[in-house]
């Protein structure tokens, strides 16, 4: 024992030979704070350290709770305090706590070293390496956290820390090291959250009581009763140690993992054997989009991603795996129209001074081609053209419509007009009266030689009225009581006249 404290305390003396003069200081809480700078190009940095030359030199020059700011200003720079320098606070026996900023990354080496009274310090997890005897002495320390941003940590680190009850060493730690609890024969526990048991060298419990619990990962409990200086110990104890989790599913799924079934966003602790989970669970949605088409039956849908023969009206849906992983659903409302028949029984008769186009067909409209020429689109299997020319042919032809959905054209017809002056009839006497007329009018007709139609047509050319009108019958009463005012026109046929009148209802 007489021989290791030898070993460090010359240790100790030859380090403090090589120790530097701090360059400025500056107060911070009421504390002044003496400071060497790492680095005088941006970015700037420095490391607390002590006053004077030599770290004896000013002893206690820190003391009571010391508070150490993550920035200090110096000759008009803003310096980064990003480690606690060599000997910094070594032997300031009458400093009882500290405040250690996240800037900082580094604990040198015997930083802390000597400081009896030095009861509170909590290691940032922002230091990812400790030098050795960092704490050497610090009789007062009754409980230390090595964070899990420590990765690099010297020897000796709690030699003679005598007041010790309490360390966790973190999960990242490979290697202890000599002398790492030599003395701390006040410890009651020891929990070290690595998998693997870190290595260790013979005297790194030296003076500890092998019987106090310590407690590893529940899976490494064999790996440690079996590791080198480990298996000195006898009482370990199984813990779990927490991993923090975040995972997402999609809306309507289940998280499966480690045993859950949950389909709910939200924090769990999930044990399983020696797993705990700590899991972070979000619920991604599943968008939607809705569409709405036509398409005619019996064609190809190829919009949004479908690919099918319509023949059915509904609705239809698309997953597609894009967002978060998880499925965007098109939904498609399709209308399938039914392609209507080409129109049939086309058929030209002239009236008077027009051409009266009438067909048959199950179309909603009807697209009228007079030579070959888009002339009219009508609602009713029925056209009245009179923009003709006396002894010029004219040739038709209809295309039925049904929303998106058009047939083929129907057969051609054609027919030569003739102005009604040049078309010889058969001597027929026709009076309408009254007219104009409120609602009912007398057709009176005389030399009529067979049978006759009489058809009404309303103002766009639509057949309202039909009426049947016998050889030896002169007279025929036509009430339009049922229809609004506006001009009707009054047709007389037979095999041997085809013949119009106008009837004003006002």
């Amino acid at each position: 024992m007489n021989k290791t404290i030898l070993i460090l305390f010359t240790i100790l003396t030859a380090l403090t030979l090589n120790a530097k003069a701090h360059d400025f200081s500056a107060i911070n809480n009421g504390d002044t704070i003496y400071y060497n700078i790492t680095s005088s190009t941006a970015p700037f940095s420095v490391a607390v350290t002590f006053k004077g030359d030599y770290n004896d030199s000013f002893i206690n020059e820190y003391s009571g709770s010391v508070s150490i700011p993550d920035s200090v200003q110096y000759n008009g720079n803003y310096y980064k305090v990003t480690s606690i320098g060599m000997y910094t606070f070594r032997k300031c026996a009458t400093l009882t706590s500290l405040i250690i900023p996240y800037s900082v990354t580094s604990f040198e080496y015997s930083s802390f070293s000597e400081c009896s009274n030095l009861a509170s310090l909590i290691i940032p997890n922002s230091v990812t390496s400790i030098g050795s005897s960092a704490f050497y002495a610090c009789s007062s320390l009754s409980s230390m956290i090595i964070p899990n941003s420590v990765t690099s940590i010297g020897y000796g680190i709690f030699s003679s820390c005598t007041g010790l009850i309490s360390v966790t060493i973190s999960s990242s730690i490979n290697s202890i090291g000599s002398w790492f609890f030599n003395g701390c024969s006040a410890l009651t526990s020891i929990t070290c959250n690595a998998a693997i048991p870190p290595t260790a060298e013979s005297n790194s419990f030296y003076g500890v009581n092998k019987n106090i619990p310590v407690y590893v990962p529940c899976n490494s409990i064999s790996s440690y009763q079996s590791a080198l200086h480990w298996s000195e110990f006898t009482n370990y104890v199984g813990i779990r140690i927490p991993q923090y989790i975040n995972a997402s599913i999609c809306e309507g799924d289940i998280y499966t993992n480690y045993g859950a079934n949950i389909d709910s966003a939200g924090v769990y602790n999930i044990v399983s054997g020696c797993d705990s989970i700590i899991l972070n669970l979000i619920l991604n949605p599943t968008y939607q989009t809705n569409h709405y088409d036509t398409i005619c039956k019996g064609q190809t849908y190829n919009n949004y991603g479908f690919n099918f023969i319509a023949d059915t009206i509904g609705l239809y849906t698309q997953n597609h795996n894009t967002i978060n992983g998880c499925d965007s659903i098109i939904k498609l409302y399709l209308i399938v129209n039914s392609t209507p028949n080409p129109p049939s029984n086309l058929t030209i008769n002239q009236i008077s001074n027009f051409f009266e186009i009438t067909w048959q067909s199950n179309g909603i409209s009807y697209e009228i081609y007079r030579d070959d020429s888009l002339i009219a689109n009508v609602t009713q299997p029925i056209y009245l053209d009179y923009d003709l020319i006396h002894e010029q042919p004219y040739c038709y032809k209809v295309k039925s419509i049904n929303g998106d959905c058009e047939s083929e054209l129907s057969n051609i017809n054609c027919k030569t007009y003739l102005n009604i002056e040049n078309i010889e009839q058969p001597y027929i006497s026709t009076k309408l009266y009254p007219n104009p007329t409120n609602n009912k009018a007398k057709l009176e007709i005389e030399g009529l030689n067979s049978d006759a139609e009489v058809l009404v047509y309303d103002m766009i050319g639509r057949i309202i009225q039909k009426h049947k009108l016998n050889q030896g019958k002169n007279e025929l009463d036509i009430d339009l009581s049922s229809y609004g005012k506006g001009v009707y026109s009054i047709r007389i046929i037979n095999d041997s006249t085809n013949q119009t009148k106008k009837l004003i209802v006002q």
